[in-house]
């Protein structure tokens, strides 16, 4: 689970994230394609979830923003690619809260232009905790626990 850390004046621009998802080699840099994956960014959320995934440690090195219907980004697309680099450890039979959180902005200037950024950060200690006393009391199948990063 990936912690969201957004302040925004208006809705998010980024309805979604999308990335390609590699599968570490055990022991190597070596790495396996494991195929696009994707959460959305609602208002309210607090974090974004990949399910699925078996125990192993993945990365990945780009992500796509996808804008909200009928917004276009400056790019010219309904999508821009951000570079990052993400790793983390999938375990088997836990939820983990990753080290890295979707961090965003978007503001508006005197003019009614709107800017915004966003990238993945590591998440701080205080945001991971929040994440974490709002997943405690969920019934988790049994021997399932929540591990913070």
């Amino acid at each position: 689970m990936f912690p969201f850390d957004i302040t925004a004046e208006a809705r998010f621009p980024c309805r979604k994230v999308g990335f390609e998802l590699n599968l570490r080699n055990e022991g190597t840099e070596d790495k396996a394609d494991y195929g696009y994956r994707e959460f959305f960014i609602n208002d309210g959320d607090t974090f974004g979830q990949i399910s699925g995934l078996k125990p192993g440690v993945y990365s990945f090195d780009e992500f796509h923003c996808y804008a909200r219907p009928g917004r276009i980004f400056s790019t010219g697309g309904s999508y821009f690619t951000v570079p990052t680099y993400v790793k983390f450890e999938v375990l088997e039979n836990q939820i983990s809260l990753s080290k890295f959180s979707l961090n965003g902005q978007s503001t508006f200037d005197s003019s009614g232009r709107s800017s915004f950024r966003v990238n993945f950060i590591y998440a701080t200690n205080d945001l991971n905790q929040k994440i974490y006393d709002d997943l405690k009391d969920l019934p988790l199948p049994e021997s399932w626990t929540i591990v913070k990063p």
